[in-house]
């Protein structure tokens, strides 16, 4: 599924988001595999979109539940 870039409002913090997501996940994991890589990279990727949607780098930073809310939506 793809999500759409039309309700994106403010691109600043997206980087930040992102690396804040795919710190939080590597931190939580004992071993690394491509398809755990690819899993923290999508994680991260929604960190980063779900900053977009709203103004600002700060305000704007999801929740964890956030972002396994929209991955539970998307599908595996």
């Amino acid at each position: 599924k793809v999500l759409s870039s039309n309700k994106i409002i403010d691109t600043t913090g997206a980087g930040d988001a992102f690396l804040a997501g795919l710190i939080c996940k590597l931190c939580g994991s004992s071993s690394l595999s491509k398809i755990k890589l690819k899993n923290y990279l999508r994680f991260a990727s929604l960190c980063g979109y779900l900053t977009c949607l709203g103004e600002g780098a700060i305000e704007s930073q999801p929740y964890l539940k956030d972002v396994n809310q929209l991955l539970n939506t998307l599908g595996s």
